[in-house]
């Protein structure tokens, strides 16, 4: 993250260490040996949970890699490999992490979609960059067109967010495919301010930005005295439809504005094994997590460094690790954090362009993985993003109501199979099994093919039952006879 002092006060970047890995469920791949249910008319599905949905079913995945299979529900298509060929993906255990193959496989950034960077500049000359979609930028400091970055941190946060993908070379990016707009905001000796990037939030704003990313803000502004004019710009691009995502800050300490302001997405740092790094900001402000990398040493001990590998040359002495001798660095903050989100954002929008900043907020936040005290933590906000979630997360104007609405979608010999929208919260659902039926089970699996829950018997009765904590998306109800 750059840290702005407002007004002429050297602006510090902050890069820190440590690790992040994120651990998911994975669904079993081995079936287990199954025989004919008997009247098959007779299972009733039972509960509540909540949703958006009025009409509780969305049909299956239509992508190409997606297969539905009636026994397991949604399993990846091993056929469709959507692996990047980029030679240094190896490294970027960031995006394996966040299941982002699993993501392109249906849905990948769409050009019209313009995500503005602020901050030093991008060096859009360099090979990474090459067949990257770059609209207009502007640079704010000279009041002129030129936006190339002189220290090169705003090349590195522009990579992670749309680095060229797939072209046999370097690293990918995460929203492969949208367009780029560099906006400079931060002075070659490393100064700005809140005057500076108040304007550089209009200019993007009035010349086409849907996202907005600010991997940028000041160390010593945890109030937000005499920015009202940084505010007020703020305001008005989220009212002109643009998503704004920020960085919470490096001080191990309260949320720094401007991400805390209340319309920005505040985002703070995980490290390898998905804790919260040592520098991250906390407090009520923090919004979601994502990877923001730890030590640029070799924690893990896996022969990968720890922090994010993106494209860039470093022109000022900065807490970075060069990749053998080429223009790949590691670097690690909530700088690098902020970036994964907007991307994020950025490929919601490319997949339902009507998305609102506030609905592009509810698919984010609702499917982000919970981390620390359940629910929102101070720590950690809403959970770590899950993009195959947030991709699945169905949006409308309807208010939450209660009830159930779950339509069967697959009745066999061996299996039956019911899709759920449900949105964040608990889920309690019972099984009715027919009298002298045995070894029938009932599974939950996401939209990902992730084994959510196992139905447990309840005592004194013919059924079984969920009582699970959902973070919001698609969900299959599989109703099986497991011998």
């Amino acid at each position: 993250m750059i840290n702005t002092r407002y007004s002429t006060v050297i602006t510090y970047l902050f890069f820190f260490i440590e690790f992040f890995y994120f651990i998911s469920c994975s669904l079993d791949s081995d079936k287990i040996e199954s025989d004919v249910l008997t009247d098959t008319s007779s299972y009733t599905l039972s509960g509540t949970w909540f949703s958006k949905f009025l009409d509780n079913f969305v049909p299956v995945s239509d992508s190409p890699g997606v297969d539905f299979d009636p026994y397991n529900g949604p399993v990846y298509n091993p056929d469709i490999d959507s692996t990047p060929d980029d030679t240094l993906y190896n490294e970027q255990w960031n995006l394996q992490h966040l299941e982002m193959p699993a993501v392109w496989a249906s849905v990948t950034g769409d050009p019209s979609v313009v995500v503005a960077v602020l901050d030093t500049g991008i060096n859009q000359e360099l090979p990474d960059f090459n067949g990257v979609n770059f609209v207009t930028g502007r640079n704010i400091v000279d009041n002129n067109g030129d936006t190339s970055d002189s220290i090169g941190h705003g090349t590195h946060v522009a990579g992670t967010i749309a680095q060229a993908t797939n072209n046999a070379f370097g690293t990918a990016g995460m929203a492969f495919g949208v367009s780029l707009m560099p906006v400079k905001v931060i002075q070659n000796d490393m100064m700005s301010s809140s005057d500076l990037i108040a304007q550089g939030i209009d200019w993007a704003a009035s010349n086409g930005a849907d996202i907005i990313n600010l991997s940028i803000g000041d160390p010593e502004a945890v109030t937000p005295e005499g920015m009202e004019g940084l505010h007020t710009a703020i305001q008005n691009a989220v009212s002109m439809g643009v998503t704004i995502v920020a960085a919470a800050g490096n001080n191990n300490d309260s949320v720094r504005y401007p991400a805390a302001f209340e319309e920005v997405v505040a985002v703070g740092a995980v490290d390898f094994a998905g804790n919260r790094t040592e520098y991250s900001n906390y407090g009520p402000e923090l919004d979601v997590v994502a990877p923001g990398g730890g030590s640029t040493a070799n924690v893990v001990g896996d022969g990968l460094r720890d922090a994010i590998l993106q494209h860039t040359v470093i022109y000022v002495p900065l807490p970075a690790v060069q990749y053998g001798n080429e223009d790949f660095w590691y670097l690690a903050g909530t700088s690098q954090a902020a970036p994964h989100v907007s991307a994020l954002a950025a490929l919601l929008k490319s997949a339902q362009p009507s998305l609102s900043p506030a609905e592009i907020r509810a698919a984010m936040e609702n499917t982000a993985v919970d981390l620390g005290e359940p629910y929102t933590d101070p720590y950690y906000g809403k959970g770590l993003i899950d993009p195959v979630a947030a991709l699945s997360f169905g949006i409308n104007l309807y208010e939450n109501i209660t009830g159930f609405a779950a339509r069967r979608i697959e009745e066999g010999s061996f299996s039956h199979c019911w899709q759920i929208h449900a949105d964040a919260g608990v889920m309690e659902i019972s099984l009715e099994i027919p009298e002298n039926e045995a070894g029938i089970g009932m599974y939950l699996y996401n939209i990902a093919g992730r084994l959510v829950s196992v139905g447990a018997p309840l005592p004194g009765s013919e059924s079984i039952s969920f009582d699970v904590k959902l973070q919001g998306g698609v969900y299959y109800v599989i109703v099986r006879r497991d011998l």
